[in-house]
């Protein structure tokens, strides 16, 4: 269940931070903001913006969001809304200004910071100006956002040109404001104001408490590695290449499959944030673990497996407060299960084609075989085994015909060399050179 807020109430604001870059996990923040609000009765939402701007896509299905939203919606740019920020800003019933805030350019660039292919760049336009006249109200607000989006579209109000030819746009709070036509209307703003408690006052009556929005641990602690995630990539390859290059698996791998996967759970953070589902998948991960460590029943791996299968399809659905379960909510995660399948299966044509199974299979097998001769074995400490795989120091040895694991306690020896079986530790038997 999502966690109830203090300020329950119909006379209540939800005020919703958008603060910091536009991605995946703003998204997920806004989501659960939008929800909570509906299911508090909230009269309506704020959403406190201070963004340089984002991902397009992200961008995008928070604009789809705050249609779905059927409450009041009022954009307090607090203190700046660059880029896709403006198009958040620009869809609000309302919108603010902290006396220092900004607002636009809003045009599209690629994730290096450059322009887009000419004919790919007017595509662009095209589409996002019309997507955003299919939102606005407001008389000047489409010329606004044209000319924050347009580098050859001129905006001139009333004689006076506020963006040339070879520009963008971008306001002030006092530019945004200010009045023009008859009878005057703002350009863009609706008013300046020093809070978000001032805001809720003005924006929705003098019945109603502004309620801030707490972020979850999950939703912390994605925005806060989010911008590290190329470091953390980075750094994960380099500790698998040094892996693979030095015997055994050890604190490198350890490292890299941690820096590895960690970037890829990031988004993942902020989904499960607010809902039960977290505790579930746990729940079944805790069951898998049981049954690897303590050898238990089918019946456990099952439930682990149907534990952790139901959560993340149920992260997958999206449910609204004021919506019933329907089919279409239920058999949405299809398509993602059917990616992540097919991922799945190449990914183990891969490892299959390389032999990397094959020899993981061999591996626990010769382990199996190795610990279920411990206890009538004995005999074979104390004699002399060929090496049949260097000993640097784990490898392969050969004795009475039988085949064993072997780590050799001091140096190193190659194959044909003959070491001294002096012990039994941790699966693998104890070796020195003869």
């Amino acid at each position: 269940m999502l966690p109830m807020h203090p300020l329950q109430g119909t006379h209540k604001v939800l005020c919703i931070p958008l603060r910091g870059s536009i991605d995946y996990t703003q998204e997920c923040i806004v989501k659960r903001g939008l929800k909570t609000a509906e299911k508090l009765r909230c009269k309506g939402i704020i959403l406190d913006i201070h963004t340089p701007g984002g991902r397009l896509d992200n961008t995008l299905h928070i604009l789809q969001l705050l249609e779905r939203y059927k409450g009041k919606k009022v954009a307090y740019i607090n203190t700046e809304a660059i880029s896709a920020g403006s198009y958040i800003a620009l869809i609000c019933d309302l919108i603010y200004f902290h006396p220092t805030g900004i607002v636009g350019a809003a045009a599209v660039i690629d994730e290096r910071g450059q322009s887009l292919d000419p004919t790919l760049q007017k595509k662009m336009d095209s589409y996002l100006l019309a997507r955003m006249r299919s939102y606005m109200n407001g008389s000047y607000r489409y010329n606004v956002q044209r000319a924050m989006l347009d580098l050859n579209y001129t905006l001139t109000m009333e004689g006076k040109t506020l963006k040339r030819e070879d520009e963008l746009l971008t306001l002030t709070a006092q530019e945004a404001c200010h009045l023009y036509g008859h009878p005057p209307n703002p350009l863009l703003g609706n008013g300046i104001v020093d809070s978000t408690e001032a805001l809720a006052t003005v924006a929705f009556g003098n019945d109603v408490e502004a309620a801030p929005f707490q972020l979850t641990g999950f939703e912390s602690l994605a925005k806060y590695l989010m911008p590290y995630v190329p470091f953390l990539s980075a750094i994960g390859f380099l500790c698998l290449f040094i892996e693979f290059k030095t015997p055994g698996f050890g604190l490198f791998g350890c490292m890299g499959v941690i820096c590895t996967m960690l970037p890829l759970w990031v988004n993942f953070l902020a989904g499960l944030a607010g809902t039960e589902v977290f505790f579930i998948l746990l729940l079944g991960v805790i069951c898998i673990l049981l049954d690897v460590l303590y050898a238990g029943s089918i019946f456990v791996t099952c439930l682990g497996l149907m534990l952790i299968l139901g959560s993340l399809w149920w992260s997958c659905m999206d449910i609204w407060p004021h919506e019933s379960i329907a089919p279409k909510n239920v058999f949405a995660p299809i398509k993602d299960f059917l990616y992540a399948g097919i991922l799945f299966a190449i990914g183990l044509i891969f490892l299959w084609k390389r032999g990397l199974l094959k020899k993981s299979f061999k591996y626990l097998q010769l382990t199996q075989q190795v610990h279920g001769r411990l206890q009538v074995r004995k005999d074979l400490i104390g004699q002399e085994a060929v090496v049949l795989s260097p000993l640097i120091p784990h490898g392969k040895v050969c004795v009475e015909n039988q085949i064993l694991e072997a780590h050799l306690l001091t140096g190193s020896a190659q194959p044909g060399e003959y070491v001294i079986l002096i012990g039994y530790q941790n699966f693998s038997y104890l070796a020195v050179k003869k």
